[in-house]
């Protein structure tokens, strides 16, 4: 599974010059991985602090990967599940 979601990370440059390099995608998954996790907004990777593209990326990914760790099987399973349309369209 964090192969595929690895892979789909990546199409988010961490020098992103853009914010068309640094989309809610990053944000989205970021919520879900607190959400799955219980965890409540104090946990939150606040995504209004990010103000260049790259933080955004890079901070993002690092809350993803992160959280990921800390999940069980089954809560990554319920993540990956939930945004498989975009970590599948990788393969």
């Amino acid at each position: 599974m964090w192969g595929h979601i690895s892979k789909f990370l990546d199409k988010f440059p961490n020098d992103a010059q853009n914010w068309g390099q640094a989309t809610d995608e990053i944000r989205d998954i970021a919520r879900s991985c607190r959400e799955t996790r219980g965890l409540g907004e104090k946990y939150a990777c606040d995504f209004r602090k990010l103000n260049t593209p790259s933080t955004w990326n890079t901070v993002g990914k690092a809350y993803i990967k992160s959280s990921w760790k800390k999940m069980t099987d089954l809560q990554k399973q319920e993540v990956f599940n939930e945004y498989s349309e975009w970590f599948v369209k990788e393969i």
